[in-house]
């Protein structure tokens, strides 16, 4: 499994490169911002690409609702990055609340846009292993399920916990979950998403007959047991802050790999995200997270809140 990091801060950024042990970075607005402050968004991460090289993989954050919104800022963000090599395009999967069927497909399109134009793009706010479905479908290189939100949002809206109160964010959340507890969606933990997602989607490639160029990015690591199972349960790249990373580069021996078939996904499920990929009919069930809806308007209003990164996506292509 490749480690990532999720972080721009300067100092944290050289750590990884020079352990050889970080083959990529997620980096977004916000941060970027909490790396920098008010620094100009394109200065600094030309400036800490330079630092890294070429070679690595770096995604970078689209905001918008729209595919045309979407589209226009990835183009905007590719091309302004490119020749700082390996830039992928973050693109939610998802970009509709409950009262906005009519943006159902957005997410979907702007993906299919993206990467018709020989952009790489990696599918982030996945809560669902009907988005990741979905989102091979749709040509997508890269795939982030959300393991901490997950764990969160069982904790927080199905608990009844409160988030510095009951635990912190940080603490481990069984894999196997807590007893009559899910996220009304069929995930029981995170890293339970996380299998489901890994399994759906070799289960699609059987079903369609088809070699889906896909990788599982586990996202929203919170801790080191977590990556450690997210390694056995078979994601492919793990992105992770920064604590976890330096203390992922210690590990002497990592777990046996145990993906997992669930037969709770059947290919009767496959075949329902193939046809609604097709028609639209019943989209916005297979799409729809709560998580998803947050996370996608919490990338929006973050990166909103970043002056010189809305003075790049405002300049003409």
């Amino acid at each position: 499994m490749e480690l990532f990091l999720d972080s721009a801060v300067e100092e944290e950024v050289i750590f990884a490169h020079e352990s050889g042990k970080c083959s990529g970075f997620t980096w977004n607005p916000t941060l970027v911002k909490a790396a920098v402050g008010n620094e100009d968004y394109v200065e600094y991460t030309n400036k800490i690409s330079g630092l890294v090289g070429p070679e690595p993989h770096k995604s970078c954050e689209v905001i918008g609702r729209t595919l045309e919104e979407m589209h226009r800022a990835g183009i905007k963000i590719y091309n302004t990055f490119r020749e700082n090599g390996n830039i992928v395009i973050k693109v939610p999967i998802f970009t509709a609340n409950r009262d906005e069927q009519d943006l159902v497909r957005e997410g979907l399109a702007a993906i299919e846009s993206l990467e018709r134009e020989g952009i790489p793009v990696n599918v982030t706010t996945i809560q669902r292993y009907e988005q990741a479905v979905l989102a091979a479908c749709a040509g997508a290189h890269f795939i982030s399920p959300f393991l901490g939100r997950t764990d969160d949002y069982i904790r927080t809206e199905m608990m009844g916990l409160k988030i510095g109160v009951n635990f912190d964010k940080d603490t481990c959340f069984p894999a196997e979950g807590v007893p009559h507890y899910n996220d009304g969606y069929g995930n029981v933990s995170g890293t339970h998403m996380l299998q489901r997602v890994v399994h759906a989607l070799k289960l699609l490639a059987e079903v369609t007959g088809r070699h889906y160029d896909v990788k599982v990015l586990a996202a929203s690591i919170r801790n080191v047991r977590q990556l450690l199972e997210a390694y056995e349960s078979g994601a492919d790249i793990a992105t992770c802050p920064f604590y976890v990373f330096k203390e992922a580069t210690e590990i002497k021996e990592w777990p046996e790999r145990r993906v997992q078939r669930y037969s709770d996904i059947t290919e009767t499920d496959i075949e329902r995200c193939l046809q609604a990929y097709e028609t639209s009919e019943g989209l916005y069930g297979l799409l729809y997270h709560p998580k998803t809806v947050e996370g996608f308007e919490g990338f929006e209003k973050a990166g909103k809140s970043v002056p010189s990164f809305m003075r790049l996506l405002d300049t003409k292509p």
